[in-house]
């Protein structure tokens, strides 16, 4: 009788560059290939963003210059999955990255930063915030992706270099983030 394995496919790439199949995996919407992709914490980099026209060296023919990925450079994993060109049917075909809200999920639980700013000085959020914010809820935001969004936030505020500087001075959190939304306790803040 066979012993039987405990093997369930997680370090087992179906191609041989974590690179080629995390871009695969977030083109066809599957998170258990995309997790297989950085199983060796060492040897690959979920912060890796595109450079040239592609994504870790790698680009699909449905890429164009401006659509899918690969442009602006700049870009990780979770923008090209957040892309607004990524969701929409074309040409009656299937949405170009399905399953957007699983792979960004998958994505935070392999810790990919979410405050990286791309070319077009955007988050991913910027380009869909029901996804990632459902994914990575405010209230739970660090020093650094607040930072990040009053930047994005904050391109007509005035003084928002001065904003970025106490935010960043003061550490404020999501939780904090949060609780100055409340009249009372932003006037508090300040007093």
């Amino acid at each position: 009788e066979p012993d039987e394995e405990d093997d369930d496919g997680a370090t087992n790439l179906v191609h041989p560059s974590w690179q080629y199949q995390a871009i695969e995996a977030i083109r066809l919407g599957d998170p258990v290939k995309l997790e297989q992709a950085f199983y060796d914490d060492e040897k690959t980099n979920i912060n890796l963003v595109s450079q040239g026209g592609g994504w870790g060296g790698y680009r699909f023919p449905s890429w164009t210059r401006h659509m899918y990925g690969g442009h602006p450079d700049g870009e990780s994993l979770l923008h090209l999955a957040m892309r607004v060109d990524n969701q929409e049917k074309t040409y009656g075909f299937n949405v170009a990255y399905p399953r957007r809200y699983e792979i960004a999920k998958t994505l935070y639980e392999l810790d990919i930063d979410f405050s990286i700013r791309s070319a077009y000085d955007r988050i991913a959020r910027d380009q869909n915030k029901v996804i990632c914010d459902a994914v990575y809820p405010p209230s739970k935001w660090d020093n650094k992706m607040v930072l990040g969004w009053l930047l994005s936030r904050g391109r007509s505020l005035k003084h928002r270099d001065k904003w970025v500087d106490l935010f960043q001075l003061l550490q404020v959190d999501g939780d904090k983030l949060m609780s100055l939304g409340r009249k009372e306790n932003f006037e508090h803040w300040f007093a």
